[in-house]
């Protein structure tokens, strides 16, 4: 099983280690949103306090220092929001978690000095970076870690992740085994389709922001199929600035 604060590890380790290139493409914040209007926020609605749980995560703020005084975010952005957890049906009565993915890039660049990139350039970038956060949930198993000292715990990651602490940390880890299936495993679309729509945002013609409706299931893997695309609604112009 996986709990939601562990899926939420995932996102913010998969914006930490992110590809730096190109530059103006790099998800560089990621956040837990209570509601959609903290996304204009300076931190996301976001404390310093829950940047110690998890909860929050700026790369040139981190890097900086992480000052509690200047919380900040960085474009381009993963930002999840939850909707309450409930028992569905067509989950065969398991606990899930209905989640909204936000991703939002910036159109300027150092290249493009006083013009903005061209929408759909933009567009593609996020359509680009749901499929490499869905390949990131798709490769990223439980793990059980056995230490030198202390009794087992488990976590989430990659097998080059599991493979580089094993053989970096032998003074501290004694072994780390598979426990079972992906993170994707424990993930289903909604209305069955991996599709990205664009949001209402007000946050100015720079900013290009898009969605992806999940739901979790906190229990038992639901095994759905995923050929490793996604849709962008009807046409990628249906993702449009907000």
């Amino acid at each position: 099983m996986i709990t939601f604060e562990e899926f939420l590890g995932v996102c913010k380790e998969t914006v930490m280690f992110w590809p730096s290139s190109p530059a103006w493409g790099r998800l560089n914040t990621f956040s837990y949103l209570d509601k959609g209007s903290d996304i204009a926020e300076s931190a996301l609605g976001r404390s310093f306090d829950d940047y110690q749980e998890g909860f929050f995560w700026a790369r040139d703020w981190v890097l900086s220092g992480a000052s509690p005084s200047r919380m900040e975010k960085e474009y381009g952005i993963l930002a999840v929001e939850s909707k309450e957890v409930n028992v569905d049906p067509d989950f065969t009565n398991q606990v899930v978690r209905p989640v909204t993915i936000n991703i939002l890039i910036l159109r300027d660049c150092e290249e493009c000095k006083t013009n903005y990139r061209p929408v759909m350039e933009v567009q593609e970038e996020v359509v680009k970076a749901f499929r490499t956060l869905l390949e990131r949930f798709n490769g990223v198993f439980e793990f059980e870690v056995q230490p030198v000292t202390g009794g087992p715990y488990k976590t989430w990651m990659t097998t080059t992740q599991a493979q580089y602490y094993l053989a970096n940390r032998p003074g501290e880890i004694t072994s780390i085994s598979q426990m079972g299936d992906s993170l994707m495993s424990y993930i289903q679309p909604e209305r069955g389709n991996w599709q990205v729509f664009p949001t209402n945002w007000q946050l100015g013609d720079n900013v290009i922001s898009a969605a992806m409706n999940i739901t979790i299931s906190t229990c038992d893997p639901v095994n759905p199929v995923w050929d490793h695309d996604i849709s962008p609604g009807d046409a990628l112009g249906v993702v449009k600035c907000c």
